[in-house]
């Protein structure tokens, strides 16, 4: 149906686009009308959101896709950005029920995450939901402590979990086998809570990690099922605690950037390569060159792993390495 062909077309990039339509004509209208699946995709920026007033208006505007949706699954992306006036029980109760209904869900704010009202829906029950993100968005500074997500997870068919902010915490041990990629962005000097991130999401199979800060383990860490790792440290850097209490027996693929290489001490990173990378067979390596850190190899170094030289870098190929040995032995650091 070419309704449904252009309502996909324009996910993600027009909002309303279903009200667009059912205002064409008057046959268009009562095609869309009949037509639930034109509404099973919410894209909406909740701006001026100012007074009771405005915040019915938003409601009446959300409530819409969930009646002419009928009880098909919702795609659902809101960007709430504004206002200083608490949310009220219309919209708040409009909110609850879209991620209940929800298959995919995107939450954009720059309201404080420590804020029940706003982001207490995310403990609601959400039978349907495959994909979460929760952004801070790029709405101007704001302190460390707003963007400080505790979550509380009822989602049992969750696939892939999103999170942008200052620092993730979980409330509770419910786990949630389902989840198998993750991607993190954490920023800021507040700690994350990673164990319980790998305790949650058991079978966790990707994991796409940035940070700005110092990476800390409080306890040791086994990721079983991991095969993919991403990690770009933008700052910081990690301790040989790390090392020592991060297990990653299925890894087969990582990619590890690190931007302040000098910040590391001794032999951290050959030991981190050797000890959590040792079953890797794709390996990419962007590390810095800062005279009297760590050893690393050279930027854009191909990393050939002998039987009988070890670990040593060919120049004259891209950063790639495919491993045939089972673990990688690093060569002496290098001053």
């Amino acid at each position: 149906m070419i309704f449904l062909e252009a309502v996909e077309a324009a996910r993600g990039v027009t909002e309303g686009f279903a009200f667009d339509l059912a205002a064409t004509c008057s046959r268009w209208r009562t095609i869309s009308l009949h037509s639930p699946r034109i509404w099973t995709s919410v894209q909406c920026t909740l701006d001026k959101v100012d007074g009771e007033a405005s915040e019915r208006r938003w409601a009446a505007y959300l409530q819409t896709f969930l009646d002419r949706a009928c009880q098909l699954p919702l795609d659902v992306y809101l960007d709430y950005n504004g206002g200083n006036c608490p949310l009220h029980v219309e919209l708040l109760t409009t909110i609850r029920a879209l991620f209940r209904r929800s298959r995919t869900f995107e939450f954009v704010t720059s309201h404080a995450f420590d804020d029940e009202e706003v982001v207490g829906f995310l403990s609601e029950e959400a039978p349907r939901l495959t994909h979460l993100s929760v952004n801070r968005g790029d709405h101007g500074f704001v302190d460390d402590d707003i963007f400080e997500l505790t979550l509380a997870l009822c989602a049992p068919r969750l696939v892939t979990f999103e999170f942008s902010g200052f620092a993730l915490h979980f409330a509770t041990d419910r786990r949630i086998p389902s989840v198998e990629k993750a991607k993190l962005y954490l920023v800021g000097e507040l700690p994350s809570d990673i164990p319980a991130l790998i305790a949650n999401f058991p079978r966790l199979v990707e994991l796409d990690l940035t940070v700005e800060t110092d990476l800390s383990l409080s306890t040791f860490v086994l990721a079983q099922h991991l095969r993919y790792l991403r990690l770009f440290m933008l700052a910081g850097s990690f301790d040989m605690d790390v090392v020592q209490s991060l297990r990653l027996p299925s890894l087969q693929t990582a990619h590890i950037s690190i931007t302040e290489s000098d910040s590391f001490a001794q032999n951290v990173l050959g030991a981190f390569i050797a000890s959590c990378l040792a079953t890797v067979e794709v390996l990419r390596l962007d590390f810095d060159l800062v005279p009297g850190a760590a050893w690393y190899p050279p930027p854009f170094a191909h990393l050939i792993n002998h039987p009988k030289r070890g670990v040593y870098p060919d120049f004259g190929v891209g950063s790639r390495i495919r491993s045939a040995a089972s673990r990688i032995s690093p060569p002496p650091s290098r001053m």
